[in-house]
């Protein structure tokens, strides 16, 4: 198993350290750039909020590294 998340802020380090501390290995996406979001843009529907389509791109650049499992921290 090969686990990866969004970008998210500065919460990445301890999302990553929280997942290797259970053994899985963590691929990070490449920092949210243009391309992401032309991405994102590409493969969501047009009326979806903009957050989801770097998010959606970030996912992409993830799979892309080899990550084969993709995890989304979300609040009440």
């Amino acid at each position: 198993m090969i686990v990866s998340f969004p970008n998210m802020g500065y919460s990445w380090p301890a999302f990553k350290t929280l997942i290797e501390c259970m053994g899985v290995k963590v691929v990070l996406p490449d920092p949210t750039n243009r391309e992401a979001v032309k991405i994102g843009v590409k493969h969501s529907p047009e009326f979806v909020c903009f957050p989801f389509k770097p998010t959606l791109g970030d996912f992409v650049s993830a799979i892309k590294k080899g990550a084969d499992t993709l995890v989304m921290a979300i609040d009440c």
